[in-house]
Protein backbone atom coordinates (compact mmCIF):
# COMPACT_ATOMS: atom_id res chain seq x y z
CA UNK A 1 0.00 0.00 0.00
CA UNK A 2 1.33 3.40 -1.10
CA UNK A 3 1.02 6.57 0.58
CA UNK A 4 -1.94 7.91 -1.11
CA UNK A 5 -3.79 4.06 -0.48
CA UNK A 6 -2.87 4.64 3.27
CA UNK A 7 -4.09 8.74 2.96
CA UNK A 8 -7.53 7.39 1.38
CA UNK A 9 -8.05 4.96 3.77
CA UNK A 10 -7.13 7.20 6.58
CA UNK A 11 -9.57 9.83 5.07
CA UNK A 12 -12.34 6.96 4.99
CA UNK A 13 -11.65 6.33 8.48
CA UNK A 14 -12.40 9.56 9.52
CA UNK A 15 -15.63 9.93 7.62
CA UNK A 16 -17.20 6.70 9.10
CA UNK A 17 -16.39 7.66 12.99
CA UNK A 18 -17.73 11.06 11.59
CA UNK A 19 -21.07 9.74 10.52
CA UNK A 20 -20.57 6.86 13.96
CA UNK A 21 -20.55 9.60 15.74
CA UNK A 22 -23.66 11.48 14.52
CA UNK A 23 -25.49 8.69 14.36
CA UNK A 24 -24.96 8.00 18.33
CA UNK A 25 -25.59 11.69 18.85
CA UNK A 26 -28.74 11.13 17.12
CA UNK A 27 -30.13 7.90 19.18
CA UNK A 28 -29.33 9.42 22.07
CA UNK A 29 -31.53 12.49 21.55
CA UNK A 30 -34.30 10.14 19.94
CA UNK A 31 -33.72 8.44 23.40
CA UNK A 32 -34.18 11.19 25.43
CA UNK A 33 -37.31 12.65 23.66
CA UNK A 34 -38.70 9.03 24.07
CA UNK A 35 -37.88 8.92 27.98
CA UNK A 36 -39.17 12.63 28.30
CA UNK A 37 -42.36 11.40 26.83
CA UNK A 38 -42.65 8.69 29.03
CA UNK A 39 -42.52 10.75 32.23
CA UNK A 40 -44.83 13.31 30.89
CA UNK A 41 -47.16 10.53 30.48
CA UNK A 42 -46.45 8.53 33.65
CA UNK A 43 -45.54 10.42 35.98
CA UNK A 44 -46.89 13.95 35.46
CA UNK A 45 -46.35 16.55 38.17
CA UNK A 46 -48.48 17.34 41.63
CA UNK A 47 -49.62 20.55 39.72
CA UNK A 48 -50.62 18.73 36.94
CA UNK A 49 -52.25 15.85 38.87
CA UNK A 50 -54.67 17.90 40.50
CA UNK A 51 -55.50 20.03 37.75
CA UNK A 52 -55.99 17.14 35.34
CA UNK A 53 -58.43 16.06 38.61
CA UNK A 54 -60.87 18.90 38.26
CA UNK A 55 -61.10 17.77 34.28
CA UNK A 56 -61.87 13.88 35.29
CA UNK A 57 -65.49 14.88 36.88
CA UNK A 58 -67.10 12.15 39.06
CA UNK A 59 -63.73 10.06 39.23
CA UNK A 60 -62.23 11.62 41.79
CA UNK A 61 -58.20 12.56 42.18
CA UNK A 62 -55.83 11.91 39.84
CA UNK A 63 -53.13 9.38 41.04
CA UNK A 64 -51.23 8.99 37.95
CA UNK A 65 -50.39 6.21 35.88
CA UNK A 66 -51.50 2.54 36.85
CA UNK A 67 -50.81 -1.13 35.43
CA UNK A 68 -51.52 -4.03 37.86
CA UNK A 69 -49.40 -6.23 39.45
CA UNK A 70 -51.04 -9.70 40.51
CA UNK A 71 -50.54 -11.91 43.05
CA UNK A 72 -47.70 -14.01 41.88
CA UNK A 73 -45.80 -10.35 40.77
CA UNK A 74 -46.69 -9.98 37.01
CA UNK A 75 -47.92 -6.98 35.34
CA UNK A 76 -51.24 -7.68 33.90
CA UNK A 77 -53.89 -5.51 31.57
CA UNK A 78 -53.96 -1.97 30.47
CA UNK A 79 -52.04 0.84 31.72
CA UNK A 80 -54.67 3.51 33.04
CA UNK A 81 -55.48 6.69 34.67
CA UNK A 82 -55.72 5.99 38.46
CA UNK A 83 -57.90 8.11 40.55
CA UNK A 84 -58.67 7.77 44.43
CA UNK A 85 -62.46 8.11 45.46
CA UNK A 86 -64.13 9.48 48.69
CA UNK A 87 -62.99 7.69 52.04
CA UNK A 88 -65.02 5.57 53.17
CA UNK A 89 -66.97 6.45 56.44
CA UNK A 90 -65.86 4.37 59.67
CA UNK A 91 -64.49 1.57 60.53
CA UNK A 92 -64.57 -2.23 59.15
CA UNK A 93 -63.43 -5.55 58.86
CA UNK A 94 -61.75 -6.31 55.36
CA UNK A 95 -64.51 -8.86 54.81
CA UNK A 96 -67.04 -6.04 55.36
CA UNK A 97 -64.95 -3.25 53.85
CA UNK A 98 -65.02 -5.45 50.54
CA UNK A 99 -69.00 -6.18 50.95
CA UNK A 100 -70.00 -2.27 51.34
CA UNK A 101 -67.84 -1.19 48.52
CA UNK A 102 -69.72 -3.84 46.35
CA UNK A 103 -72.88 -2.41 47.22
CA UNK A 104 -71.90 0.99 45.88
CA UNK A 105 -73.68 1.53 42.50
CA UNK A 106 -69.90 1.84 41.05
CA UNK A 107 -68.16 -0.71 43.16
CA UNK A 108 -66.40 -3.83 42.41
CA UNK A 109 -68.32 -6.79 43.74
CA UNK A 110 -66.73 -10.22 44.86
CA UNK A 111 -68.97 -12.98 45.65
CA UNK A 112 -66.07 -14.35 47.78
CA UNK A 113 -64.58 -11.36 49.61
CA UNK A 114 -61.88 -13.95 51.13
CA UNK A 115 -60.54 -14.29 47.35
CA UNK A 116 -60.46 -10.67 46.52
CA UNK A 117 -57.38 -10.17 45.08
CA UNK A 118 -57.74 -13.47 42.62
CA UNK A 119 -61.13 -11.83 41.45
CA UNK A 120 -59.49 -8.30 41.74
CA UNK A 121 -56.61 -9.90 39.34
CA UNK A 122 -59.24 -11.54 36.91
CA UNK A 123 -61.07 -8.20 36.53
CA UNK A 124 -58.07 -6.32 35.73
CA UNK A 125 -57.18 -9.31 33.27
CA UNK A 126 -60.11 -8.83 31.69
CA UNK A 127 -60.65 -5.52 32.03
CA UNK A 128 -63.95 -5.06 33.81
CA UNK A 129 -62.49 -3.67 36.36
CA UNK A 130 -62.50 -0.33 34.51
CA UNK A 131 -64.48 2.96 36.56
CA UNK A 132 -65.23 0.54 39.48
CA UNK A 133 -64.02 1.59 43.35
CA UNK A 134 -61.90 -1.17 44.92
CA UNK A 135 -59.71 -1.73 47.80
CA UNK A 136 -56.38 -0.33 46.93
CA UNK A 137 -53.55 -2.70 46.36
CA UNK A 138 -50.30 -2.23 48.49
CA UNK A 139 -48.36 -0.72 45.83
CA UNK A 140 -51.51 1.90 45.90
CA UNK A 141 -52.03 2.93 49.28
CA UNK A 142 -48.14 2.90 49.98
CA UNK A 143 -45.88 2.69 47.16
CA UNK A 144 -44.69 -0.88 47.91
CA UNK A 145 -44.63 -4.25 46.16
CA UNK A 146 -45.54 -7.51 48.03
CA UNK A 147 -41.90 -7.77 49.00
CA UNK A 148 -41.50 -4.70 50.33
CA UNK A 149 -39.57 -3.30 47.51
CA UNK A 150 -40.26 0.46 47.28
CA UNK A 151 -42.20 0.49 43.60
CA UNK A 152 -44.10 3.18 43.32
CA UNK A 153 -44.20 7.25 44.50
CA UNK A 154 -47.64 8.33 43.21
CA UNK A 155 -49.19 6.36 46.38
CA UNK A 156 -51.86 7.12 48.91
CA UNK A 157 -49.92 7.13 51.93
CA UNK A 158 -47.08 9.80 49.91
CA UNK A 159 -49.62 11.99 48.67
CA UNK A 160 -51.74 11.95 51.98
CA UNK A 161 -50.87 15.65 52.62
CA UNK A 162 -50.74 16.84 48.99
CA UNK A 163 -53.43 19.05 47.57
CA UNK A 164 -57.25 17.98 47.85
CA UNK A 165 -55.93 14.90 49.69
CA UNK A 166 -54.77 17.22 52.40
CA UNK A 167 -56.80 16.50 55.73
CA UNK A 168 -59.31 13.51 53.62
CA UNK A 169 -56.72 10.61 56.22
CA UNK A 170 -57.28 9.71 59.91
CA UNK A 171 -53.56 10.12 60.97
CA UNK A 172 -54.83 10.74 64.63
CA UNK A 173 -57.69 8.10 65.61
CA UNK A 174 -58.05 9.69 68.82
CA UNK A 175 -60.75 6.92 70.77
CA UNK A 176 -61.67 5.93 67.41
CA UNK A 177 -58.71 2.61 67.82
CA UNK A 178 -57.25 1.41 64.49
CA UNK A 179 -59.28 4.07 62.64
CA UNK A 180 -55.49 5.50 61.19
CA UNK A 181 -54.92 2.28 59.96
CA UNK A 182 -55.77 1.62 55.98
CA UNK A 183 -56.88 -1.50 54.15
CA UNK A 184 -54.88 -2.80 51.19
CA UNK A 185 -56.10 -5.60 48.76
CA UNK A 186 -52.13 -7.00 48.51
CA UNK A 187 -52.61 -10.58 50.44
CA UNK A 188 -49.62 -12.81 51.39
CA UNK A 189 -47.81 -14.95 49.51
CA UNK A 190 -48.80 -17.76 51.85
CA UNK A 191 -51.52 -17.01 53.61
CA UNK A 192 -54.70 -15.50 51.66
CA UNK A 193 -56.44 -14.53 54.56
CA UNK A 194 -54.06 -11.69 55.61
CA UNK A 195 -54.00 -8.53 53.64
CA UNK A 196 -51.33 -5.39 54.08
CA UNK A 197 -52.36 -2.52 55.83
CA UNK A 198 -51.15 0.57 56.86
CA UNK A 199 -50.88 3.59 59.43
CA UNK A 200 -51.33 6.85 58.20
CA UNK A 201 -50.14 8.25 61.15
CA UNK A 202 -46.40 6.93 60.29
CA UNK A 203 -46.19 4.64 57.36
CA UNK A 204 -46.01 1.76 59.33
CA UNK A 205 -47.58 -1.25 58.25
CA UNK A 206 -48.03 -5.04 58.58
CA UNK A 207 -50.03 -8.04 57.78
CA UNK A 208 -53.64 -8.72 59.16
CA UNK A 209 -56.24 -10.74 58.77
CA UNK A 210 -59.09 -10.15 56.86
CA UNK A 211 -62.16 -11.00 59.43
CA UNK A 212 -59.92 -9.32 62.33
CA UNK A 213 -59.83 -5.69 63.08
CA UNK A 214 -61.80 -3.03 61.92
CA UNK A 215 -59.63 -0.41 59.51
CA UNK A 216 -59.98 2.59 57.35
CA UNK A 217 -60.37 2.33 53.34
CA UNK A 218 -59.86 4.68 50.80
CA UNK A 219 -61.22 3.35 47.47
CA UNK A 220 -59.69 3.83 44.21
CA UNK A 221 -60.47 2.93 40.56
CA UNK A 222 -58.80 3.33 36.98
CA UNK A 223 -60.15 4.60 34.25
CA UNK A 224 -59.55 5.51 30.43
CA UNK A 225 -57.00 7.89 29.21
CA UNK A 226 -59.65 10.06 27.55
CA UNK A 227 -60.77 11.18 31.00
CA UNK A 228 -57.25 13.12 31.16
CA UNK A 229 -58.59 15.12 28.23
CA UNK A 230 -58.97 19.04 29.10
Amino acid sequence: MNQEQITQALRLADEVQEKTDALRAFLAEAQAEITQSKTALVAPTIREKFQLARHAAGLGIYMGMYQHTDKAGNKIGKIRPLFAGEPLQGTRTFIKTAEHIGQLPDGFKVNNPLNYQKALDAAFADDSIEGKLFIPSREILCGKDNAGKMVRAENLFALRNEGDFKNSFITNPGRQASADWYWSSTEHRDDSDCVWNVRFSDGKGGWIHKDGHRLSCRPVRVGRVSDLTL
